[in-house]
């Protein structure tokens, strides 16, 4: 007689995909679901995230395309991270207070400041969002490369959501970062983020390296990024206007660029070398195009609506 061996791994991938399955979110808006769209060389892009996969969350459109349980544990380690090294702060004596909850009523935006902590030498606040990464792909962008002296830069969709914690609370902090933990060997490295008034009274978005021996390429100063705080909460509102209307917005990325945007990605170095040469080798074969599309858990439902929409104009 055989019995059926016990696995711990089975019963986790378990409940891990039946808690997200019966989870309900409550509506409104979030900041890690921002996004903002600009222009660079006459091309209009658009960064962070899909405002149609917004649209159908608060819509509560079923999710087709649900996380398995892999990616959803990455969700777990990236919590359990956090909560690990609040504690470690906490054992610095620079904990002020974490997971703190703020509401901005004018865009039903709500969101949760991971941590505040206070410098030792000056009693400055500063607020900080944590994140975690792992891999070659993701260690080159964030932590820079010392061979081709790309300096680290934080991710668009990360870099956003500090963004509006640091504008929500100008008045109450000194200072805003973004702290990214790898979870391979445990290397650190944080970027302050902020923005700049301009003479029309916007606020330029930046962010800025700072030191530490982590550091793929290190290059002082302060980087500008080509929209404000205000062009990141204008999205906001086109979005709550869609909701208001039940009218699905227009899909912001894509699996499949086209030529030209492959050749305007490459030329601008918003595209590795190794991509677009398999690129060029065979382009049916080797697609390339936005990875929102890749982990979205709307993807067959926006195909399904793109062809719908499409018919529409026929």
């Amino acid at each position: 007689m055989t019995t059926e061996e016990f696995s711990i791994i089975e019963l986790e991938d378990d409940k891990i995909v039946n808690n997200k399955r019966f989870s309900i979110s409550r509506p409104g808006l979030y900041p890690s679901e921002a996004s903002v769209k600009y222009t660079i060389d006459g091309r209009t892009l658009i960064s962070g995230k899909c405002m149609r996969a917004s649209w159908y969350r608060n819509m509560k459109i079923p999710v087709p395309d649900s996380a398995g349980p892999g990616l959803m544990m990455k969700a777990y380690l990236g919590k359990w991270d956090e909560t690990g090294t609040v504690e470690k702060w906490k054992e610095l004596g620079i904990w002020l207070a974490n997971n703190v909850k703020f509401f901005n009523p004018k865009y039903f935006l709500s969101g949760e400041l991971d941590a505040i902590l206070k410098d030792p030498a000056s009693d400055k606040k500063i607020g900080v969002e944590m994140k975690t990464f792992y891999g070659y792909n993701a260690n080159r962008e964030i932590c820079g490369a010392k061979r081709d002296q790309i300096p680290g830069k934080p991710k668009d969709s990360h870099f956003m959501q500090a963004a509006l914690y640091a504008y929500e609370y100008k008045d109450t902090l000194d200072e805003y970062r973004l702290y990214y933990l790898e979870r391979g060997d445990g290397h650190r490295v944080e970027f302050r983020v902020g923005f700049t008034e301009n003479s029309d009274g916007t606020h330029q978005c930046w962010h800025e390296q700072i030191p530490c021996k982590y550091w793929g390429c290190f290059r002082e100063g302060k980087v500008m990024h080509p929209y404000t705080i205000e062009d990141i909460y204008n999205r906001y509102d086109v979005l709550l206007k869609h909701i208001k209307n039940k009218q699905l917005p227009p899909k912001d990325f894509s699996s499949n660029w086209t030529e030209d945007k492959v050749e305007w990605m490459r030329c601008h170095n918003m595209l590795g070398k190794t991509k677009y040469e398999a690129w060029k080798k065979n382009p049916t074969k080797n697609k390339v195009g936005d990875w929102q599309c890749s982990y979205c858990e709307y993807k067959s439902q926006c195909d399904q609506d793109e062809i719908t929409e499409t018919m529409k104009d026929i």
